[in-house]
């Protein structure tokens, strides 16, 4: 069935159920004899021949990430419109290419991404490690080996994404959102390769730039706001345990249910963090294309610079690095030139991000009073006591409990029955000692949520549930006064930005270089777009569902609405063995195929592999399992090293009508690569399929639309 056919037919589903990816992964796995940890030159091992389909339906909407804007709907990643995928309903008949970048239930990458002829090498994760926070590197995500003349690696050096130009049938170098190829340029004649030199408009790029500073203040302003709202339960949960074991530490201790808590709100605000990278990078570009003192318009060495900030600033590192010396980083360049603002802002996302790998470095190791520390800061946060002078919201005594005899706290608010009333959070002296919700609002400018929970406090107060209603105000300034909460004049790091060049005009044009050649390919990167209309858990569905039913096989045939064509493959594997490949081989091949799963700033929230393989004769089956990044592992190796099983396959938190921006990376793992999973002296091979999909958490209903299945039926 084409994919058009598809897309005319989807119009017809207004709402949908769940989201699958399903990647088709046809492989030819290659390996021969070696003693090194690694392959030597001559025999590395190999995956080929990929073709990606992703599916996706309903509720659970999915859709690949952009960079342009066309036709009715915006589908490009960062626009000022509005930053979201076009609808599946805004078109009627479309190539796959823009189809893909509209939301619906059906991706199709068969075709138009340069994905049907590369072949996989083995790599390693490219991570960038700060403290005990390790993050893929976005502008070169893998390293690959570098031969010597004797055949051993000497070195490993990074592999950048490159993007495919259909037109041409080349790649460039020139990362887009959407698909990448992560891989070097092969050595091509004078007619296979191009070079292309655009001229771009100074002016125009930084009216663009100015543009996204300030329409993404307001959205990720926005997002803070709906995130910490949708947060009030966990919020509220996380505050009065901390005050229960301040009160009667003898009796009250942190359970799972608090774990949860402290993770909801750390994903969370680790969404809106991502989301802060990207209108730091528009800032930094608006800052440079502004700056005619460093980027002189007359000046061609000057030109040639800008014109390579302006060609990677999406993608090149945002901070330098434990592990890399190099000063072509968003926050270094921005300290050169004197771009304190930026820097300041940069600074508070870091502060958010540090935070939240802490609480979870903590969680995973059992400490949940430690990680809700992280996430809710007590230095500079206040509570209102129905008055207009803030006071501490935990009154302690000398012995470091709960003042139960104190007029005035948040225990004294539960004890006088009181459901209404305002929390007041303050900045610090710096960013440093900076609570999570005061970093933000150092970006965004100060902010109110409110936060609505029904609980029972407890029963030695009363015995009834209860609803409490309590502003959240926000400021990043340092001081306990309300005076000085102002939501006009405190505009944050982006609202100064975007007041310093918004007025601002320049001259001249920047020139944009383009290469475009074959390539040697080490691994491939999707970005995709998901949103659901119910909150939840976006989780990787391990058996196969209908992708607009939500049912399994057998209850689609028991229920006689069996489809072969909707029907998802489930989180799966399925290859043919070569004959001289023994079981263990063949699990252990399988062990080094890694699917990482990260937000689009490098962030990883789990890795799938393909395990626990049952073997029939040649055909070699199972389910993907998910598991947890060992974070201090990985950031003192450098080395991805994973963690427990994920044993309910959640990978983030889902938002009510927020959509998730979810970066895929699929590569070959070169250093769980071993000689002992080859035969002696013989080659071997898989060929098979490997599929993902996704699902929603929340216990969701699709609407039935008999005509969309009459059409999708198989005779």
């Amino acid at each position: 069935m084409s994919i058009v056919h598809i897309m005319q037919m989807q119009q017809k589903v207004a709402k949908k159920l769940m989201a699958a990816i399903a990647m088709l992964l046809v492989a030819a796995v290659l390996m021969g004899v070696t003693t090194y940890a690694w392959i030597s030159i001559s025999t590395a091992p190999e995956v080929r021949k990929i073709k990606t389909t992703v599916g996706g339906n309903g509720y659970l909407e999915i859709a690949l990430l952009g960079t342009e804007t066309t036709g009715t709907g915006t589908y490009v990643m960062s626009h000022p419109t509005g930053g979201g995928r076009g609808q599946s309903n805004a078109l009627v008949s479309v190539e796959n290419t823009l189809a893909n970048n509209y939301y619906g239930n059906v991706i199709d990458l068969s075709t138009g991404y340069g994905l049907d002829s590369i072949m996989l090498t083995p790599a390693r994760l490219n991570l960038i490690t700060n403290g005990n926070n390790a993050l893929v590197n976005t502008q070169y995500p893998l390293t690959v080996p570098e031969y010597g003349p004797d055949g051993r690696i000497s070195s490993l050096i990074e592999a950048p994404k490159t993007h495919y130009d259909a037109e041409s049938e080349l790649f460039e170098d020139t990362a887009h959102w959407g698909v990448n190829v992560i891989g070097f340029k092969k050595e091509l004649n004078s007619t296979q390769s191009q070079t292309i030199v655009r001229s771009v408009s100074r002016e125009s790029i930084r009216a663009e730039a100015a543009e996204y500073v300030y329409h993404y203040r307001q959205q990720i302003r926005d997002d803070l706001i709906s995130t910490l709202e949708a947060a009030s339960d966990d919020i509220f949960g996380v505050i009065n345990k901390t005050t229960l074991i301040l009160w009667l530490p003898n009796m009250y201790n942190w359970d799972d249910n608090d774990i949860q808590c402290v993770r909801n709100i750390a994903n969370m605000l680790s969404q809106v963090a991502s989301e802060s990278d990207i209108a730091l990078r528009w800032a930094f570009l608006a800052y440079c294309v502004s700056d005619n003192a460093h980027f002189d318009s007359e000046n061609e060495e000057d030109m040639a610079e800008l014109g390579r900030i302006y060609k990677q600033f999406q993608t090149m590192p945002l901070i330098p690095s434990d592990n890399d010396t190099s000063e072509f980083n968003v926050k270094s360049i921005a300290a050169a030139n004197g771009y304190t603002t930026l820097v300041t802002a940069i600074n508070a996302i870091q502060q958010v991000k540090t935070r939240v790998a802490a609480a979870n470095v903590y969680l995973d190791e059992g400490q949940p009073g430690n990680a809700g520390a992280c996430i809710i800061s007590v230095t500079g946060s206040y509570i209102m006591n129905k008055g207009e002078t803030p006071q501490p919201v935990y009154v302690l005594g000398s012995n470091g409990r709960i003042n139960t005899g104190a007029s005035r706290g948040y225990f004294y608010n539960l004890r006088q029955g009181y459901t209404e009333d305002a929390f007041y959070f303050v900045g610090s002296n710096s960013v440093e000692n900076d609570g999570l919700f005061q970093a933000m609002a150092r970006v965004v400018g100060d902010y109110t949520a409110t936060l609505q929970s029904t609980f029972k406090f407890s029963n030695l107060i009363a015995n009834t549930e209860k609803t409490y209603t309590y502003d959240l105000k926000v400021t990043s300034k340092n001081t306990s006064s309300l005076s000085q909460y102002n939501e006009v004049t405190n505009t944050g790091t982006l609202g100064q930005i975007y007041t310093a060049v918004a007025e601002l005009e320049t001259s001249g044009t920047v020139p944009l270089e383009i290469n475009r050649f074959g390539v040697n390919a080490y691994g491939y990167q999707i970005d995709l777009a998901l949103k659901s209309n119910e909150p939840g858990s976006l989780i990787l569905e391990r058996e196969g569902l209908d992708r607009i039913t939500g049912m399994t096989q057998q209850a689609s045939e028991n229920s006689g609405n069996y489809n072969e064509i909707l029907q998802g493959k489930g989180s799966t594997f399925n290859f043919t063995r070569a004959i001289d490949m023994n079981d263990n081989q063949v699990a252990s091949i399988l062990n080094c195929i890694y699917i990482v799963f990260m937000t689009t700033d490098g962030q990883i929230f789990a890795v799938g592999v393909p395990g626990n393989p049952t073997i029939k004769g040649d055909t070699v089956t199972g389910q993907l399992r998910l598991y947890n990044v060992n974070q201090t592992e990985t950031a003192s190796k450098g080395i991805l090293t994973l963690g427990s099983e994920i044993t309910n396959n959640n990978i983030t938190t889902l938002q009510k009508n927020r959509e998730v921006d979810v970066s895929v990376i699929v590569y070959l793992d070169g250093d769980k690569l071993s000689s002992a999973y080859t035969g002696a002296g013989r080659g071997f091979s898989l060929d098979g399929s490997l599929n993902l999909q996704f699902g929603n958490s929340a216990n969701l209903t699709s609407v039935r639309s008999d005509e969309y299945l009459n059409e999708n039926s198989v005779e």
